[in-house]
């Protein structure tokens, strides 16, 4: 399978108003179906098939019969070529998109995707799974989630996937169409797919396309198309599968197909012949279509080789450009939307070569590249077929089908007859078994409109309390009168475990609560009990009564959706200790008792899963508890085993088995079996004894220019804490060139403080993201119990840039707002002087002091007479007026303002009186921020400010010219402490 580049730019797309191009319609999609008659024959060959246990829903879905293996998805696509993540493969499916036969290997297909167009007010749309050229994905399922299932069907394996244009988000901006936000189409999409595993059945997949109208507006002339890329080839690694394709069609039945030039029937060694068709084709709709449309082109950077057939202008219907130099790509939704409704039916490639400068309905071809478009290039095809009217909440139906051929190619010299003797070369194809397997999947596409067939799609969408509502698939055709809504209970002793229904239960008797008309496919249960299962059945009502029952879907007024309430995720404990558990009752819950569940650390607890059946999908990774056979089928239950169980009347447990990082999650048990949802994961964690007083961590980068002088600012710190049981921590000393200190930074060192003073360079790298999402380092000292006062901007969390101008910029990082009562901070970059070549004055921001509102708190003011800066700060920042980059916050409604910026006297600041100093008292955590940092200030207030936020601070006397500089560097190479003691003793 070869690998492509999307062409994102290198193209320049200008285009011209829509026209419409009409041709004379030779197939009549709305003819009458034949009737199914091969099903009634007898039956020739049975593959053998073992379909493997899934885990439903997937991201894709895999049809694999004895004739063909092929793939569709819920992104709106097929096969495998397209990047429609997060399809990954599952080892228990074959890989391919379309192979045929299926234990041969060769290609017929490199990918293909759904086109969708309208007219919604006056915009022109059209959303594309993949267009095919620039790399465009409009379609996704809800949440990007799974949405390929496996349905209940009279065949031999059917699978339903359903997704949407409704996101501006995905489909980001159209550059073709002038750099414009997406404009979604609002349809939703269920995409049926179907196979029959007997000859010759096993030659075609139907599908079955519904399409709803989920938006607020009508969809006008709304158009489906189906581009399909084949890239035929047998062994595609090599990449220039796609270099030797023809597109062609059988007008009279509808078919559309690519075939290799010649089937690769001379190619050796080895032999790896392509011989067969990738055929495509219309079988029915729901609404009256004008005809079907065929447009084969090739996509190509080099406008000369971007080519498709196209009809000259008229005046009733001038020629439109689709402003790529080329005849072939239609760029932008306008182009694309007329492609999809110009009722052409494209000329054969092989017949490029023979259109002359006179013929009065189609444009010359491009001299001499015409030669190698005729006899194969890398042409596409897009088949469509409308008009429809989607008004909102309105659905619309079509079937078509992808099917094989047998050999199309018989005589490796019929290639030679290219360019130059089209009718002879068409004449050495055998298209017969084409036509043959159209005509098949007409007759499997009437077995699809059996009205007596079960409803698809029976889910639960909406539940409260008191009601859940339910939907299915709509029918769409006129063949049916209406819905039988079916509603049973489930006896509470037909459930093996409680609380879980069991996948094969079915109910004893139908009991019908509701008829609705063909228009309504939802409806709502207002008076279910609680705690107890119902089956949900539908059928559809037509002329000859109910038809077949669709398998059940099991409901329940909703649990709880409350758990057990932990109000940290964790639990400290000392070495030595036990762990200690404590939860709030689940509101809404007659609680029986609690499970609670242990595990080895956080990777574990991932896997964690409510009680489930499955049919072995899992049975091979986790250990069944119990298995059942029923019908010739084993189900398997699983269910984890609780550690432990607690009476109702308790919501504590303690643990003396204890182990660092071990998980815990609790959850509650009703009177009935069922159980609430799981708890927080709760972490097991180990705490030093907190005997010291005060940690400074400080001094993030000593690669190049720093903005601090460490010397100055050590002998600072050391100054100021004179009488507390302190140490200092070198940040880049622990960690060297691993400045987020993931791995290095032993988190468990903090909590021996009571104090931890954060005062980094500007950086401010030991704060930093990388650490906090990995360790978790700040958040456990915090919620520990200790006291955390940082002092900067969190430049290294929200990534400011030297030269931002000033600006307030928005917190968004879980850790900011979890523990610091802010919104944003002001921050301006600490080069904005130099950047804009301003003199080395500070009139702007000015920062002289630290204003505290409320008794307690002192003032804390900017050092002018001792320097702690780098020469590198003194040079772009006037550091003699005023610090750099001091910040200033919004708080919110957590955060308590300690102090305002207090400016230069006679400067007019934009901070003038703007919050500097914010604290946030929290049930479990205690924190301080400052928007300057402490070494830029005067000794004697920034010792105040750290007796006002430490608990009883010891009395001590500061004097800086008789106390000398001590250097601590790192907790984990030197620790030292000075301790001066209460001069009253």
């Amino acid at each position: 399978m070869r690998t492509r580049a999307w062409v994102v730019a290198g193209v320049v797309f200008v285009l011209m108003a829509a026209v419409q191009v009409q041709a004379r319609a030779e197939y009549d999609i709305n003819k009458e179906i034949p009737k199914a008659s091969v099903l009634g024959q007898a039956l020739t060959a049975l593959d053998t098939i073992v379909d493997q246990p899934v885990n439903w829903p997937m991201y894709y879905g895999v049809q694999q019969t004895g004739e063909i293996i092929t793939r569709f998805d819920c992104f709106g696509t097929f096969g495998e070529g397209y990047p429609s993540s997060p399809c990954l493969f599952w080892e228990g499916w074959p890989a391919g998109s379309f192979v045929a036969p299926a234990d041969d290997g060769a290609e017929y297909l490199y990918a293909g995707a759904i086109w969708v167009g309208g007219i919604v007010g006056e915009d022109t749309l059209v959303s594309t799974a993949m267009d095919g050229w620039v790399g465009i994905m409009e379609m996704s399922p809800d949440g990007s989630k799974p949405a390929v299932t496996k349905v209940s069907y009279p065949t031999d394996f059917s699978m339903r996937a359903e997704f949407s244009d409704t996101s501006v988000e995905l489909g980001g901006n159209d550059n073709e169409d002038g750099g414009r936000p997406h404009i979604p189409l609002n349809v939703r999409l269920v995409n049926r797919s179907h196979i029959w595993r007997t000859e010759p059945e096993n030659r075609t997949v139907i599908y079955d396309l519904i399409l709803t109208n989920v938006g607020n507006e009508t969809i006008e002339d709304g158009y489906v198309g189906f581009f399909m890329d084949c890239d035929v080839c047998y062994d595609c690694a090599n990449g220039t599968g796609y270099t030797d394709d023809i597109a062609g069609s059988i007008r009279s039945d509808g078919i559309a197909y690519i075939i290799d030039n010649d089937g690769d029937l001379s190619v050796l060694p080895p032999y790896m012949p392509a011989p067969r068709a990738f055929g495509f084709k219309f079988l029915a709709s729901s609404f009256n279509a004008v005809d079907t449309s065929f447009n084969w082109w090739i996509s190509n950077g080099d406008p000369t080789l971007d080519f498709g057939p196209r009809h000259k202008g008229t005046i009733e219907n001038p020629f439109r450009d689709f402003g790529t130099g080329g005849l072939g790509t239609p760029a932008r939704d306008d182009n694309k939307y007329y492609v999809l409704s110009s009722p052409e039916w494209d000329y054969d490639q092989i017949m490029a070569a023979t259109i002359e400068p006179s013929d009065p309905v189609w444009l010359y071809p491009d001299q001499p590249n015409v030669i190698d478009f005729t006899d194969g290039y890398d042409a596409r095809f897009l088949m469509s077929i409308g008009p429809f009217d989607l008004e909102p909440g309105q659905s619309q139906r079509l079937l078509y089908a992808t099917f094989t051929s047998f050999d199309v190619h018989t005589d490796p010299d019929n290639i030679y007859n290219l360019p130059t003797d089209p009718e002879a070369y068409l004449a050495g194809l055998d298209l017969s078994s084409l036509s043959e397997n159209g005509a098949l999947s007409d007759s499997l596409g009437e077995v699809l409109l059996d009205p007596s067939l079960p409803p698809t799609g029976l889910r639960t969408v909406q539940e409260d309390e008191n009601e859940v509502t339910v939907a299915w698939d709509p029918w769409c055709f006129n063949n049916i009168d209406g819905y039988r809504v079916y509603l049973s209970e489930v006896p509470l002793d037909s459930l093996p475990y409680p609380g879980v229904p069991a996948p094969w239960l079915r109910p004893t008797e139908l009991s019908m609560v509701a008829y609705v008309g063909p228009e309504q496919t939802s409806f709502t249960f207002d008076d279910l009990q609680p705690h107890k299962f119902y089956f949900v059945n539908i059928a559809h009502q037509g002329p000859l009564g109910a038809g077949d029952v669709c398998d059940p879907l099991f409901v329940k007024l909703p649990d709880s959706p409350f758990a057990p309430q932990f109000e940290i995720e964790y639990s400290f404990y000392e070495e030595g200790q036990p762990v200690e558990l404590n939860w709030s009752q689940p509101e809404g819950i007659a609680v029986d008792h609690y499970n609670i569940y242990r595990f080895e650390d956080m990777e574990e607890a991932r896997l964690k899963y409510a009680p489930f059946y499955d049919k072995g999908f899992y049975a091979a990774s986790i250990p069944p508890k119990d298995s059942f056979f029923v019908d010739g089928t084993t189900y398997y239950y699983y269910a984890m085993e609780p550690y432990a169980a607690v009476t109702p009347s308790k919501t504590t447990f303690t643990d003396y088995d204890v182990m660092e990082d071990r998980v815990y999650i609790v959850t509650a048990v009703d009177d009935y079996g069922s159980e609430s949802a799981f708890s927080v994961n709760v972490s097991a964690t180990r705490v030093e004894p907190r005997t010291q007083d005060v940690l400074v961590i400080t001094h993030s980068w000593n690669l190049g220019p720093t903005s601090m002088n460490y010397d100055s600012v050590t002998a600072f710190y050391d100054n100021i804490l004179q009488g507390y049981n302190y140490d200092l921590y070198d940040w880049s000393d622990t960690v060297g060139n691993y400045h987020d200190g993931v791995g290095i930074v032993d988190w468990h060192d903090f909590t021996r403080y009571q104090l931890v003073i954060v005062d980094d360079d500007i950086r401010g790298l030991s704060i930093n993201p990388d650490y906090e999402q990995s360790k978790a380092g700040y958040s456990k000292y915090i919620l520990s119990g200790g006291k955390l006062a940082y002092f900067g901007s969190f430049p290294a969390i929200i990534g400011y840039s030297p030269s931002l101008d000033p600006e307030f910029c928005s917190v968004k990082n879980l850790f900011i707002k979890r523990f610091f009562g802010i919104d944003s901070v002001f921050h301006v970059g600490f080069a904005y002087f130099n950047i804009h070549g301003l003199p080395m004055e500070d009139n702007i921001f000015a920062f002289s002091n630290a204003q505290p509102i409320g008794p307690g708190l002192p003032v804390v003011t900017y050092d002018t007479s001792t320097n702690r800066f780098s020469d590198l700060i003194n040079s772009i920042w006037p550091t003699d007026d005023s610090p750099p980059s001091v910040s200033v916050f919004d708080v919110n409604e957590t955060g308590i303002t300690t102090h305002l910026f207090d400016p230069i006297p006679g400067v007019t600041s934009m901070n003038a009186d703007q919050p500097v100093g914010v604290r946030t008292v929290k049930e479990h955590s205690d924190t301080y921020l400052f928007g300057f940092h402490l070494w830029y200030m005067e000794p004697l207030g920034a010792r105040a400010l750290i007796d006002a936020m430490f608990i009883e601070p010891p009395k001590v006397v500061v004097e800086p010219d008789t106390i000398w500089a001590y250097y601590a560097h790192a907790i984990d190479t030197l620790m030292m402490s000075v301790y001066i003691g209460d001069f009253n003793d």
